[in-house]
């Protein structure tokens, strides 16, 4: 979606703008919609899951998150498991508690070709 819209794939393209876009999408489509949200959109736990919360709002019923920094063409460090492990808990419980039933998946690039 972010190449059909003039942007390179990773976080280039606006929070909002994305979110949008992927709205449009979800009202013309019967069909249930995933969407790939890069790493989130944010730097801690609680911006990604405010980025999974829009994009569920937006229509989605799924979201897949990654854990490669596209601006620098690498994976989070180890350090960062921590960080990603709560995004994923919090992730988690917006499944839980959500009226729709949407899925987060985790995605590894840990084989992406270089």
């Amino acid at each position: 979606m972010m190449v059909s819209l003039g942007y390179p794939d990773g976080e280039v393209i606006d929070r909002n703008e994305f979110v949008k876009a992927v709205s449009r999408i979800a009202k013309l489509l019967t069909l249930p919609l995933s969407v790939d949200v890069v790493a989130g959109f944010g730097e801690t736990p609680d911006e990604v899951v405010a980025t999974v919360r829009d994009v569920i709002k937006a229509g989605a019923v799924g979201v897949n998150i990654e854990d490669f920094i596209h601006a620098e063409k690498r994976l989070f460090p180890v350090a960062d498991a921590n960080r990603e492990g709560q995004g994923r808990q919090e992730t988690r419980r917006i499944d839980e508690s959500s009226d729709c039933d949407q899925r987060a998946n985790g995605r590894s690039a840990i084989f992406r070709g270089r």
